[in-house]
């Protein structure tokens, strides 16, 4: 057996195995990018649902991908991401009533699991995140992909894909391996 993992008839079956999961994952993270690209050429935005206060309709550790729109459009019934007052992060909140008040929208918003309103306001000319689809159960993934540890495993795994790129075996013309064995 040669040092590139390859033996007298081939490479070995965990050489053929590291290769695959080395395209499946390359593959995977290619639309991965072009999933989030895509995205943010569209003008969408992802945000996790951190509480329970829209279940039934959203589940906590739901990811909500939301659009960009003007106050004006919006109606109550529409589910909206809009930031945290005081915090970092977001809230997601079905819109209960909007009503404009001069250069202000003043905004009555409740989760479907809440009993009690939140109204605050906003700039008649500003625009808000309205939810368009909701994927379940994939928050935790998704905070991790956010986190620094996300950032050293997709180090790691770099320099893991060009290492085994740099292993794969090259042929030349005239070696050993690309000349018609002598019949015997």
């Amino acid at each position: 057996m040669t040092a590139s993992g390859a033996g007298p008839s081939g490479p070995t079956f965990a050489t053929r195995c590291f290769d695959a999961a080395g395209i499946v994952l390359t593959v995977g993270l290619s639309v991965l990018l072009l999933a989030v690209l895509g995205g943010a050429m569209m003008n969408l935005q992802a945000a996790v649902v951190r509480s329970g206060s829209m279940t039934p309709t959203i589940a906590q550790g739901a990811v909500v991908i939301s659009e960009s729109v003007p106050v004006a459009s919006l109606q109550p019934g529409d589910v909206i991401t809009r930031p945290a007052e005081g915090a970092n992060g977001t809230v997601t909140h079905r819109l209960v009533s909007a009503t404009r008040e001069g250069d202000l929208y003043r905004m009555q918003t409740r989760g479907d699991a809440n009993e009690t309103s939140e109204t605050w306001t906003i700039p008649a000319d500003a625009r808000l995140q309205r939810v368009r689809w909701v994927v379940p159960s994939v928050g935790d993934a998704v905070s991790l992909l956010r986190s620094n540890l996300a950032i050293v495993l997709g180090a790691v795994l770099i320099v893991g894909l060009l290492i085994a790129a740099l292993r794969i075996p090259r042929r030349r013309a005239g070696s050993p391996a690309t000349q018609n064995p002598a019949p015997a």
